[in-house]
C-alpha cells in the first residue's frame, strides 16, 4: 500500500505554511495508524516514510525575530480555499467593499483582531485588493506549480508568514536532503543516505518484480 501526502507539496509550492502544517499532521495520523498495525504484526509489516524532494525552501525564524508559529492557528482554511471564496465574491452582482474584505480576512486569518496589522500593511493589502484582485477588470492569478491563486489571497497568506517569521527561498524544489524513516521487516535494507530511486529498486527486488521496460 502506498499513501501520498501530495497536498503537503502543493501547499509548499504555493508558500502556504499553515496548510503545510495541517496536511503534515493529517499525514502523521495515517502513519500512526500504520504503526499501530505494525506493533501487532511486526514480522510481516514494513513501513517506509520518505519524500522525493523538498519543496519551497522553508525557513523558520530570522535574524532578530523570534518564530511566532502560534499565529498559524488563526488561519482557518488553505490559500486555495481563500482563492475560491474570493472568486465567488467577484462573480456576485456587487463586489465586496474593502470593509467587507477586511471582515473576511479577519474571520479567516485573524487579521486586526488576533493579529496586529499596521497601517502600512493594511495599505499594501488595500492596494492589492484595488489594483490586482477586485477593482481592476482583468486581474492576473499568481501561478505556482499546482495552483492559480488570487493575488489578495497570496498577499494575505504571505503577510501571515511574515508575522510568523516564516520564510521561503523558492516556489520550486530544492536540493535539500529529505528524511528516510523505516521500521519493520527488512528495515535494515534502507539505512543510510540513498538516492530516491533506490527505494523503488529495493521494493522491486523484495516483491520479485521485473524492472519496467520502456
Amino acid at each position: 500500500m502506498m499513501l501520498e501526502g501530495g497536498k503537503i507539496d502543493w501547499a509548499a509550492h504555493a508558500h502556504d505554511a499553515a496548510t503545510v502544517v495541517t496536511e503534515t499532521i493529517d499525514f502523521d495520523q495515517c502513519i500512526r495508524l500504520a504503526y499501530e498495525f505494525y506493533k501487532k504484526h511486526p514480522d510481516e509489516t514494513l513501513i517506509l516514510v520518505t519524500a522525493d524532494h523538498e519543496t519551497g525552501g522553508l525557513g523558520l525564524g530570522n535574524s532578530g525575530t523570534n518564530l511566532n508559529i502560534e499565529l498559524q492557528k488563526y488561519q482557518q482554511c488553505s490559500q486555495e480555499a481563500l482563492t475560491n471564496a474570493m472568486r465567488k465574491m467577484k462573480s456576485a452582482v456587487a463586489i465586496p467593499s474593502w470593509e467587507e474584505m477586511k471582515f473576511f480576512l479577519k474571520k479567516n486569518l485573524g487579521f486586526w483582531e488576533q493579529i496586529t496589522i499596521t497601517p502600512r500593511e493594511e495599505l499594501e493589502l488595500l492596494i492589492c485588493y484595488e489594483q490586482q484582485s477586485f477593482l481592476k477588470k482583468k486581474s492576473k492569478d499568481i501561478v505556482s506549480l499546482y495552483a492559480k491563486d488570487e493575488p489578495l489571497a497570496v498577499a494575505a497568506v504571505a503577510l501571515l508568514d511574515k508575522k510568523d517569521s516564516i520564510g521561503w527561498t523558492t516556489k520550486s524544489h530544492t536540493g535539500a536532503p529529505v528524511p528516510l524513516y523505516v521500521v519493520g521487516k527488512q528495515a535494515h535494507l534502507y539505512s543510510g543516505r540513498r538516492d530516491n530511486t533506490d527505494m523503488a529498486n529495493i521494493l522491486r527486488r523484495l516483491f520479485n518484480l521485473k524492472q519496467w521496460e520502456e
